[in-house]
């Protein structure tokens, strides 16, 4: 009786260990897979970088896919935005993502001097001078100033109008049905045609 107990506990024991040991390689190829899918789509990124198309509108949309990290890989990959985060005492583990653009506005102008006749007056003298100024308007700059001897003196005013949509990436997809999220993407885009949009980047918290 004895004998036949002690081996119904080996056997309970060896039954609980592999099943304990098939749940942890289970899980351990469960954390590599996610590892290799996440790796992949990092190094996806890394190649593709910024994308540039055109909307059916005609204006210009610059994408980019997200860059899935924790906070150890943030600071690795952009050690400047990770200390610019701790500087504001925002913390990036509370975040779903976090975004990065630059926008540059290139644009060239040839602007018409208009000359105006001004009286000055220093001290005991005075005398007509002529003022050399220059405006420019548009929906989105304004630009304005004079020229006096040597110096310039400009005002500019201008207007980036930005949209920012994030697109959702699906591992599967059939007909109108779309399901599991494996990664996401920034478009970026705006109507004023001499902005252009680079350096964009998008992380998203794992």
């Amino acid at each position: 009786m004895k004998s036949e107990l002690k081996k119904l506990l080996v056997f309970v024991s060896l039954t609980i260990l592999c099943v304990l040991s098939i749940a942890i390689v289970k899980n351990t190829i469960d954390e590599l897979l996610i590892e290799n899918a996440e790796l992949r789509i990092n190094n996806n990124t890394l190649i593709s970088g910024n994308n540039e198309l055109e909307a059916k509108n005609g204006q210009l949309m610059t994408s980019v896919e997200g860059y899935i990290a924790d906070k150890r890989e943030l600071s690795i990959v952009n050690r400047k935005l990770y200390d610019e985060l701790k500087e504001l005492g925002l913390k990036y583990n509370s975040m779903s993502s976090i975004a990065q653009a630059t926008a540059t506005e290139n644009k060239n102008l040839k602007l018409k001097l208009q000359y105006t006749p001004i009286h000055v007056i220093k001290k005991d003298t005075s005398y007509i001078d002529t003022l050399k100024c220059f405006k420019y308007e548009n929906k989105y700059d304004t630009i304005s100033g004079c020229i006096s001897n040597d110096s310039i003196s400009i005002v500019k005013k201008s207007t980036i109008p930005v949209t920012i949509v994030m697109q959702n990436e699906y591992k599967y997809r059939f007909l109108w049905f779309k399901w599991k999220v494996i990664n996401q993407k920034l478009i970026i885009t705006s109507d004023n045609q001499d902005v252009r949009f680079t350096n964009v980047k998008l992380y998203i918290q794992k």
